[in-house]
Order: structure tokens, then sequence, then C-alpha cells
């Protein structure tokens, strides 16, 4: 399969570096209080850089699917790679600066996981100009034959669908209570002493496994198994499951910079990472009441307090 050329991938960063955006994207420390930023928050014709799996690739958001998927476009900068389908955007219409070209043909559902930076906006009479503009082009059927098969606009769109469809393969939405795992009542098959032995853990950490109010992660569950000689399917059952809306929060992009640092530091990938802080956000809510998006979103700025607030610096 298809990834982003490496010069192309240093392109849209750098695209990115020289653009109005959140202080996450323009700026080497980053602290908890830029996770409120506005900019985050995603919204109909915005552009934004997305990555994953080592491809990278801005989109025009075209509107909201699900709560974890937008419909979107593809866009491109490379000059004269269209096809009918495309309209391309003058410097003096976008943000950008740049002429641009919006991929409308291959307008995709997209995890909203991949998305990492605001790039800025896109006005809709911007986009009307560019449409009618293309009409005024239109190519003759025969033409437009010998472009799909044979061009450099025809590689360039398999490229854009090819990482689309991966994306959305690598990253299929949760479905509803997807982390549902058994009951959560009765007594424990372990005491609080072999909780601390096994995970090496304080006590007030394996009370929360106790209480099942902290999701173990695989390795963890199969440490405890090892260390107390129960079935592993007998320990996953014990947990409380995480809320949905907790698991569709951290797919925002402003928790993205949280869970690439807890990634590094835990010498993951981005989804074990996001189990990570869902975890330390479902056990620090044992401690505290209320739920619903805005209480989880409290949660976890609080986390970010704890992690990033004295800013951190990491290779962008």
């Amino acid at each position: 399969m298809s990834k982003t050329h490496p010069d192309k991938r240093a392109k849209l960063l750098e695209l990115a570096s020289r653009t109005k955006t959140p202080v996450t994207a323009n700026q080497e420390k980053v602290t908890a209080a830029d996770v409120d930023s506005f900019d985050f928050d995603i919204r109909t014709n915005d552009l934004w850089l997305a990555r994953w799996s080592g491809a990278t690739m801005m989109l025009l958001v075209i509107s909201e699917s699900t709560p974890q998927t937008v419909m979107a476009a593809p866009v491109t900068v490379e000059p004269g790679l269209l096809d009918q389908e495309a309209v391309t955007v003058e410097p003096s219409a976008n943000t950008l600066g740049l002429p641009i070209t919006v991929w409308f043909g291959i307008t995709r559902e997209v995890p909203i996981q991949t998305f990492e930076r605001r790039l800025g906006e896109l006005p809709p009479h911007a986009l009307d100009t560019a449409r009618s503009s293309s009409k005024t082009n239109f190519l003759p059927e025969a033409e437009q034959d010998l472009l799909h098969w044979s061009s450099p606009s025809a590689e360039k769109k398999a490229e854009l669908e090819d990482i689309l469809e991966r994306w959305l393969t690598d990253l299929k939405p949760l479905p509803s209570s997807a982390t549902k795992s058994g009951p959560t009542h009765g007594r424990p098959p372990f005491t609080l002493q072999q909780v601390m032995e096994a995970l090496n853990v304080p006590q007030r950490k394996a009370m929360n496994v106790i209480r099942g109010t902290f999701q173990l992660s695989p390795a963890e569950t199969e440490q405890l198994a090892l260390h107390t000689g129960l079935p592993v399917d007998a320990l996953s059952s014990l947990a409380a499951p995480l809320p949905d809306e907790l698991l569709f929060e951290l797919q925002q992009p402003r928790w993205r910079f949280l869970i690439r640092m807890e990634a590094k530091k835990l010498k993951t990938d981005e989804s074990e990472a996001r189990l990570a802080v869902a975890r330390e956000a479902y056990a620090l809510a044992a401690r505290q009441k209320g739920e619903g998006t805005n209480v989880w979103r409290q949660r976890l700025r609080t986390i970010a307090l704890g992690h990033l607030g004295s800013g951190t610096n990491e290779g962008r």
C-alpha cells in the first residue's frame, strides 16, 4: 500500500508550521491550557492536517458524520494534479495563501483520531467560485478516460484513496458499549496485597482494581493472572466498562498531543496510550461525581495539567 512520500509529508508539515494554528502546532512548548483552544473544535469548511500510521494528508471537513468520524475530502498542493470532480482554489481565496486542490470525488468518512492540526478554513464562497471555474474547463469524455488511466493525477487519486481506506480499516469506530466486559459485582478472587505485589502499584491504585474502577491493560491482566494463578478471562470480566462518552472524547484532536506524549512515555502506540489515559480518567472518576462529555473533558483536563502543566518538548 502507498504511503505519503517523505518529501510530500515534509511539505505538509512545513505548511502547518507557517500557518496560523493552535499553540500545539507552532510552538515547541505545550501546556495543559492549550487543550481548551477553540482551534481544536472540528467544524465544517475547516482545513486540517491529518496523520496516522506514517501517512500525512490535508483534509477539508465537509460535514459531521458520527461522534467518531467526519465526511472530508483530501486537499493537495501539487500544481496540476486533479480530476474532473476536483476544484482548484486560488491563493487569494484561501487562508493558506497557496493554490490548493480539493478532491471532492473521493470524499470519505474519516476517523477524527487522525486529525492533528487545524490549518485554517475554506470559505464557502471560495468553493463556489472554484466550482464555477472548473465547469468552464470541462474535458471531453475521451480525454477524461485518458486522464483517468494514465496521468500523475490518477496516481495521486489512487494514493489518496488508499490512505483513506487504510485509515478507516485501521480505526474502525467503536460500537456502543464496546468495552463492556461483564459483571462488576461480587468479591474479586484476589487480595489487595496480591494486586500490589503483582503490578508493583501503591495501595490506592490497587484499591481501584479491587473495586473494578480501574481497567487493567492486557499486559497487566496477564501479569496478575500469572501471580494469582487465575485464568486471564476470569480477571478480564471484573472491571467496569469504560464509558462510551469518555472513549469518544479521547478521540478528539485536543487530546492528541497528550496521548502521543503518553505513548512516548510508555513506549507503545497511540491506541494503547489512549486506553491508558482513559483508564486514568476513569479511576479519577471514582473520586468525583458527574458524568457526560463535559465532565470527562474536565477530568482529562486535570490529567493534562499533571502531564503537561509545566510544558513539554517534543520533536514535531
